[in-house]
């Protein structure tokens, strides 16, 4: 009950309580008084009507919880797919594929190559089958010759003679092969069209790195001195397993054994990196 109704009763109370005693004083004097007692009429009391409690307000409906309303996504936009870099014909990318690797920092100068994709693509169609073509050669030849020693009427590789390879080992090792990755991924059209010219239009090209690389891998590594025999035409390994190798394989034997080893160090970390590709 708010406080108006409450105070509204409380004054109709206190105004019929007033009238009640009026009555009660005057009834009281009158039969008192020395006056005659007259006929006496009876007076009804006013009936004092009590204010009547107000009805109770009605409950109010409980509220109705609201029906949930589903937020709407507004639709993801995926994002355009960057547009593939123009390249340029095969036959005229070799300055521009240099400039690409120049801008990734790597070191083009001992690429000797004017031809870098296709020879390059021959050499690798090559590697894989153990072979190795000195006229598609990529980089600069070594300066120096190779050279042997005798000892106790032996002929083995002089030592000195992999230093000459040292220039180009350092070199291969500090390729950033995530760098050599993002061009080979660039220019692989371009490796598919030089793959095709050569007979394999249809060829994984991604399958024969990787089998390339393998041939190279699975090379024998060996530390100290090598024996070879001078058959008057050139030297051979005086070891027949070693003499059976492919000859992509003898060339990586003739750099060193510590100039191997990084280079398979490198081409096993670019492996891994094609294949997860």
């Amino acid at each position: 009950m708010s406080d108006d109704q409450n105070g509204t009763r409380k004054t109709g109370l206190i105004v019929s309580g007033l009238i009640v005693v009026v009555i009660i004083v005057g009834l009281a004097w009158w039969l008192t008084s020395s006056e005659p007692e007259p006929v006496r009429e009876q007076v009804e009391q006013p009936q004092v009507e009590s204010e009547s409690e107000p009805e109770p307000a009605p409950d109010p409906e409980p509220e109705l919880d609201p029906m949930p309303v589903e937020e709407v996504e507004p639709p993801t936009t995926e994002p355009e797919p960057e547009p593939e870099p123009e390249l340029p014909p095969l036959n005229q990318s070799t300055d521009v594929l240099l400039a690409d690797l120049k801008e990734q920092e790597v070191i083009v100068e001992p690429v000797a190559s004017r031809s870098v994709i296709s020879d390059l693509v021959v050499f690798v169609d090559n590697a894989r089958n153990g072979l190795m073509l000195n006229d598609k050669a990529l980089v600069s030849r070594p300066d120096g010759r190779f050279s042997v020693i005798e000892m106790d009427d032996k002929l083995f590789i002089d030592e000195r003679s992999y230093d000459r390879y040292n220039a180009v080992a350092d070199w291969a090792v500090s390729l950033d092969v995530d760098a050599l990755l993002q061009i080979y991924q660039t220019y692989k059209p371009l490796l598919r069209d030089a793959y095709g010219e050569i007979g394999y239009p249809d060829a994984d090209i991604d399958a024969a790195f990787i089998e390339a690389i393998d041939v190279v891998l699975a090379t024998p590594l060996v530390e100290g001195m090598i024996q070879v025999e001078d058959d008057e035409v050139m030297y051979t390994y005086a070891d027949p397993s070693l003499e059976a190798l492919p000859p992509i394989q003898k060339q990586l034997l003739r750099m060193g054994y510590a100039n191997a080893t990084q280079v398979k160090e490198k081409l096993r970390a670019l492996r891994t990196e094609l294949a997860n590709q």
